[in-house]
């Protein structure tokens, strides 16, 4: 599985302290499986897209979309399920 991430979310709090470092602590447990690469694009970097669409897992029951136009909220099981396996 590949995860790319802005520099920036490693900065985004969403939560209190000890949710933050928890974060942070799954991040490098799940960097040390073989099957996970990491890649962090910096904020500095050159851009020639920006993406339009964020979208957060919280758990196998819940995604959250935003799109420019509307927020969504996937609760079924099945639907969740296909943003969590990589194509």
């Amino acid at each position: 599985m590949h995860v790319i991430l802005e520099d920036r979310a490693l900065w985004t709090w969403m939560g209190t302290a000890d949710v933050q470092a928890e974060q942070l602590t799954h991040l490098l447990v799940c960097l040390t499986l073989p099957h996970v690469q990491l890649g962090i694009l910096p904020a500095t970097g050159k851009r020639t897209a920006i993406p339009m669409t964020g979208f957060w897992i919280f758990d196998t029951a819940v995604v959250a979309i935003e799109t420019p136009s509307a927020a969504i909220t996937i609760t079924q099981p099945q639907e969740g399920r296909a943003w969590t396996v990589a194509p």
